[in-house]
């Protein structure tokens, strides 16, 4: 009886697909379920070393954006991650309009910045700020991502 069951939604269901153009993508995962289950139940082994080389390179990577952000902001800034240095040296130095306001200031999150870089001429000082500031958060996240993973594999 559950066979037939089965067998019955399997003709509605592979009828649909082929109708919305999705059968390409049921045998695309039809072919990887069970690599994606191994990986799922045994984990995932990676070398140690190249974590560790990863992680290096990203915080070295979020260190010069930072630094460069600094140098940018002619030293009115010391902590990249303050909303409240940030509002300062966007709106305060470099003279920007604000986007959104919140509960304490204007946002600098990262839709804010976005709307910032398209809005700011591409050679501008606060340009370059901005890109930096984005590819310093950036970076920081992948390193932290990584970090998460040291001392064994998942």
């Amino acid at each position: 009886m559950d066979a037939e069951r089965t067998i019955a939604l399997w003709m509605v269901l592979e009828e649909a697909m082929e109708e919305e153009g999705l059968m390409d993508v049921y045998e695309i995962r039809r072919k990887t379920l069970q690599v994606l289950y191994r990986m799922e139940t045994g984990g995932v082994s990676f070398s140690q070393k190249r974590l560790d080389a990863a992680v290096k390179k990203y915080d070295e990577q979020a260190d010069h954006a930072e630094d460069t952000c600094i140098a940018l902001a002619d030293n009115n800034i010391d902590n990249i991650r303050s909303p409240k240095q940030l509002q300062g040296v966007l709106f305060g130095h470099y003279g920007l309009k604000p986007v959104a306001a919140t509960k304490t200031g204007y946002s600098t999150n990262a839709a804010t910045l976005q709307a910032l870089v398209m809005t700011t001429p591409p050679r501008a000082k606060a340009s370059y700020f901005i890109n930096n500031l984005m590819k310093a958060r950036k970076y920081s996240k992948a390193g932290d991502y990584l970090e998460s993973y040291r001392g064994g594999g998942h």
